[in-house]
C-alpha cells in the first residue's frame, strides 16, 4: 500500500482487502479505522527507532490514507511524538519526520472536506427533502 513500486502496492492492497473481507469488514477503512488505536501504538513505538524501523512512517501514511476521521482521537500521541522526535534528530532525519506531518495536515484537510461536504447534504435534505435518483 506504501510502496512506490506498484505491483507491491497493488498487491498489498489486494490483501488487506481480502483480510477485511474475511474479518467481516465493509471496507478496508472500517478495518483499519477500528483497530487504529492499536496500529497506531505500534506505529509510535517503531516510530521512537526509526532508524530500525524505517518502514514506520510508510506505514502511517498508508494508514492515514486508508482512513478517515474516526481516528483523530487516537492521533494526539502519534502527532506529539513526530514533533518530539523533530527535536530529538539530527538534520538529516528530520526529512521523515516533515513528511509525516504533511501526511497528516493532508489528511486532516481531506476529512475537514468530507466533513463540510456532508453537512452541505444534510442542510439541502432538511430543506428539500430526501434526494431521489
Amino acid at each position: 500500500m506504501g510502496s512506490e513500486t506498484l505491483a507491491v502496492s497493488h498487491t498489498s492492497l489486494v490483501t488487506v482487502a481480502n483480510i477485511a473481507r474475511c474479518l467481516k469488514y465493509r471496507r478496508v477503512s472500517d478495518l483499519v479505522c477500528q483497530n487504529s488505536d492499536y496500529l497506531l501504538n505500534s506505529i509510535s513505538l517503531n516510530l521512537r527507532y526509526v532508524d530500525m524501523n524505517p518502514n514506520a512512517p510508510t506505514v502511517l501514511r498508508s494508514m492515514l490514507r486508508c482512513c478517515d476521521a474516526r481516528i483523530m482521537d487516537f492521533l494526539q500521541d502519534t502527532v506529539e511524538e513526530v514533533f518530539e522526535a523533530l527535536d530529538g534528530y539530527q538534520e538529516d532525519r528530520t526529512h521523515i519526520f516533515v513528511r509525516i506531518l504533511l501526511s497528516l495536515v493532508s489528511s486532516f484537510r481531506q476529512w475537514d472536506e468530507q466533513r463540510t461536504a456532508r453537512e452541505h447534504v444534510r442542510q439541502l435534505r432538511h430543506c428539500f427533502g430526501p434526494f431521489r435518483t
